[in-house]
């Protein structure tokens, strides 16, 4: 007889145990622990909302199976609990607390306040906790719970009353069996085996131990090791374990044990647990099933749920085959215990949805639906009917409040009707022709009525700026997020992919599995080559952040929906360059003028108020240039002595700071800086369009909500100037970027812009939004008709060719010198000079002596020119010429007339 006995553990222990025969080779259903609210906040130490979800082997994604009710929890943080357990009536048993969600560091409570209980999840769907114990693992955690027949359990944890106990079904008390080790991850009871318990993850223990050779009801036993898990490792400490009979003979000799850094197989050879191989597959909880002689092993750890198959599970060697990740953990969650679920006699209609977080706005046109995949072996063309509910009743989101549209029989688009802001999850419900349903949970929220052009960008809620690519596409960055964003500028949704270049240019910031933010604050672009520019200053709590320094290129290929980008390289001595400028008077006006090195030095607020911090927030290049870049400072404000103005500061050799990965050979090359009177705003955006014009989006230094649009012609000796204030987005968007811009700028032309809202409570549900997962974040753009658009912008207009004239007027003329007699002889004429230039000089040959044939006289000729210089354009400017000729009493000269040939040149440095 050829029995399976099936253990599941994950992220501490998900125990599984039953005997079977070897299943027929369709799919496996596999059942999976998972804790969060999908596109919710970071998990903490409190309790925690639980969901099983459901993955088909071989399949493409998840859904969800059963929301647990809020008084089921498990702990955030705590990796041991979470282990799922079939029984052998087709339901699943899952040991959690009997708290509310939010309970404070539940882990820690005592049983007699809040029970350790364990939840029974039939295969209709319904929950019940008839198991509440009062006595067990109190002040500690239950992490798995085991069984053979449906009734009689066993338990792990830590804490109170032992690691390991036994009760029944529907008790509130427990007998104590094992108290070494005194935690325990997880518990397995295994027909013809006996008890086996692994050691708590805290424990650096890696053995698995035996507490009985049979499956005891009382008494404390003692523990024998009987595998250990690290004769190459020293990070393998047990999980969970499933124990297989192949050979026929009462009892198992085969066993899996899952780690979180390894998937094990031992085989029992003369009595003794030997080791027949490992897999780099990592979990902590496992489950298995046979068939066709193979074993299907399903492992879980944090992020996925993996499938790694034994070709040869009777061998004493492990012939594994390639590992496969068969589901991600939804944005918000995290994955723990994992099971197998028994084939159903009659199968229900299969539901997957396109997404597991769905954020919408009340009132948009263009938000993205859900989309539904039905799969029905009975009726497979249906028709199927849905309906939808919310976890609790809410408002905002009325039951069934949602239009179905089909694509064919069994895709389908569901678009959602809010009435209000809100956030809840939802149980959408399909249902055969013949009553047969099933449904899946998915997080859902509403954000604030949008107007009839603005649009949310999904996956981040704190855009910072944006790139054309064309087509109605624009490339988004948000400062909170290393990534940038391909968006379509008039639907609401999210990208359609998005860029990570941390990997590539940032790796040396990475920290554990979190990238460091790089707050990319401002870019640019210049024929294909993308500029992106990190805020180059202190990070909220005044501290040095070296990884905002970042200042990379990417090459974009392709427009529109089609645009592509490409990592180029990067440079991050941007900042010490300014303050190295600032400091030795590089803009002639005096050291440390600006004060950029105070604003960059721990303890300066990059937000203060009074405007002494330092946030790069601006770029764009000069006009008509691909090197000269002004880079736009929302602070510092200046000058330090009297905070009013915003700056700019040209860097004339922009193009060569990212030739490199990054580039050091070359330092940035600054022009004189530009310090504009924005009404004591500063510079959140700049941005030219085709016909040279610069708009200029103006934001406060701190967080007021203040904010303008100013129009700029490029000249740097013009002023910005002011078309319009701005108010704060719903929901307080801060506008940061331009999203696309009209040329020329003329009264009533739209441009985009783009905010981050990251700050605002944008669900009403008491968390900021970029405290939510991901794809719950959004950020919003709105248009903007133009106001006051100054003429000098736009409209009637002409052009001013290059021009440098000078006339001479009548010719110079001494008279007559007389011979003998000692005098200064002095002559006059005018010049008219005319020049476009921004500045011109007058200059003359070198008059040499006046000649008579070949006679010259002995003084020079001496000339005197005014005005000669001149450092702005001109128009019909006269101008004095003197001549002056000495002739002395003894100085000889010849009968005839004097002359000289003369050459006045009119020129310029900048034309």
């Amino acid at each position: 007889m050829s029995r399976v006995l099936r253990t599941v553990l994950l992220a501490g222990a998900l125990s599984v145990t039953g005997v079977a025969s070897a299943h027929a080779a369709t799919p496996d259903r596999i059942a999976v622990v998972a804790v969060g609210t999908p596109g919710g906040p970071a998990l903490t130490a409190a309790a925690a909302p639980v969901s099983i979800l459901q993955v088909v082997a071989g399949g493409d994604g998840y859904g969800s199976f059963t929301k647990l009710p809020n008084d089921v929890t498990l702990s955030g943080t705590e990796q041991m609990e979470g282990h799922l357990t079939a029984s052998p009536d087709g339901s699943l048993l899952l040991p959690a607390y009997g708290a509310a969600v939010g309970t404070p560091a539940v882990n820690t409570t005592a049983s007699a306040d809040v029970p350790r209980v364990v939840a029974k999840i039939a295969a209709t769907g319904t929950v019940t906790t008839p198991t509440r114990l009062t006595d067990a693992f109190s002040g500690g955690a239950i992490t798995s719970v085991s069984t053979i027949d449906g009734d009689r359990l066993w338990l792990s944890g830590t804490g109170g009353n032992g690691s390991v106990v036994t009760t029944t079904t529907g008790s509130t008390t427990s007998v104590p069996l094992v108290t070494t080790p005194n935690a325990a991850s997880a518990v397995m009871a295994v027909p013809g085996g006996g008890l086996f318990v692994s050691p708590g993850y805290a424990s650096n223990d890696e053995h698995l131990y035996q507490a009985s050779t049979d499956l005891p009801t009382s008494g404390i036993h003692p523990t024998t090791r009987v595998m250990t898990t690290n004769p190459n490792s020293d990070s393998t400490i047990p999980g969970q374990s499933v124990f297989l009979d192949l050979d026929g003979t009462p009892g198992p000799e085969t066993a899996y044990v899952s780690t979180p850094s390894n998937l094990y197989k031992f085989r029992l050879l003369n009595g003794v647990w030997e080791n027949a191989g490992a897999t780099s597959t990592n979990g902590g909880t496992i489950a298995l099933t046979m068939s066709d002689g193979v074993a299907h092993i399903y492992t879980t750890n944090r992020v996925g749920v993996m499938e790694q198959d034994d070709l040869t599970p009777n061998a004493n060697t492990f012939t594994y085959s390639q590992s496969q990740f068969l589901a991600t953990a939804p944005d918000g969650m995290e994955f723990r215990g994992v099971a197998v679920l028994p084939a159903a006699a009659t199968p229900a209609p299969q539901l997957d949805l396109s997404t597991l977080s769905l954020p919408n706005a009340v009132g948009d046109p263009t938000q993205p639906p859900l989309g539904a995949t039905v799969t029905d072996t009975v009726t497979p063309a249906g028709p199927f009917t849905f309906s939808s509910t919310t976890e609790v009743p809410f408002t905002f989101l009325a039951p069934n409040a949602f239009d179905v549209a089909a694509l064919d029989p069994t895709h389908f688009n569901l678009t959602f009707k809010p009435s209000a802001i809100g956030r809840a999850t939802i149980t959408v419900t399909v249902a055969a022709p013949d009553g047969r349903s099933f449904t899946r949970t998915f997080g859902y929220g509403a954000s604030a009525a949008t107007d009839a052009t603005s649009r949310y960008l999904a996956g981040g809620s704190d855009a910072s700026t944006a790139i054309d690519v064309g087509g109605g596409y624009s490339l988004v960055a948000d400062d909170e997020l290393n990534v940038i964003g391909l968006y379509p500028d008039d639907r609401s949704g999210k990208p359609l992919t998005n860029w990570d270049f941390s990997a590539v240019s940032n790796v040396d910031l990475a920290v554990v599995n979190k990238k460091k933010e790089r707050d990319i604050e401002a870019s640019a672009r210049a024929g294909d080559r993308v500029y992106w520019a990190g805020s180059h200053g202190l990070d909220k709590d005044a501290k040095v952040a070296p990884e905002r320094n970042t200042l990379y290129a990417t090459d974009v290929t392709g427009s529109g929906a089609d645009a592509s980008l490409r990592y180029v390289g990067q440079y991050n001595n941007l900042q010490a360059d300014l303050a190295a400028w600032d400091h030795a008077n590089g803009h002639g006006l005096g050291a440390d003028y600006l004060g950029i090195t105070k604003s960059v030095t721990k303890g300066s607020d990059p937000k203060a108020a009074d405007g002494s911090g330092l946030s790069i927030e601006g770029l764009e290049f000069a006009p008509g240039s691909t090197s000269t870049a002004y880079v736009a400072f929302r602070a510092p404000l200046e000058p330090a002595s009297n905070r009013h103005l915003a700056l700019v500061v040209p860097v004339t050799n922009f193009d060569q700071l990212v030739q490199g990965n990054p580039q050091t050979a070359v330092h940035a090359a600054f022009g004189a800086p530009l310090l504009w009177d924005l009404g004591g705003l500063g510079v959140r955006e700049i941005r030219r369009n085709d016909a040279g014009q610069y708009l200029i989006v103006a934001g406060a230094v701190d967080a007021a909500p203040r904010f303008a649009l100013y129009a700029w012609d490029g000249v740097a000796a013009h002023a910005p100037v002011k078309t319009q204030d701005l108010a704060a987005g719903t929901e307080g968007t801060g506008w940061e970027g331009v999203m696309s811009l009209p040329s020329p700028f003329v009264h009533g032309s739209v441009a985009r812009l783009v905010g981050d809202r990251g700050d605002a409570d944008i669900y009403a549900y008491g968390t900021a939004a970029k405290d939510l997962g991901a794809v719950m974040r959004t950020s919003r753009s709105d248009t903007f008709a133009l106001d006051a658009v100054p003429t000098v912008l736009g409209g009637p207009g002409g052009v001013v060719p290059a021009t440098l004239s000078l006339t001479l007027g009548a010719p110079a003329s001494f008279g007559a010198f007389t011979p003998g007699v000692a005098k200064e002889y002095t002559a006059a004429t005018t010049a008219n000079v005319i020049s476009t230039a921004g500045d011109a000089t007058l200059t003359v040959s070198d008059p040499g002596h006046l000649m008579n044939g070949t006679f010259a006289l002995p003084e020079p000729l001496r000339i005197a020119i005014a005005p000669a210089t001149w450092s702005a354009p001109v128009s019909n400017a006269p101008v004095a010429i003197t001549f002056r000729q000495t002739i002395g009493a003894t100085d000889a000269v010849r009968t005839g007339t004097y002359t000289r040939s003369l050459t006045f040149t009119l020129s310029t440095t900048t034309p």
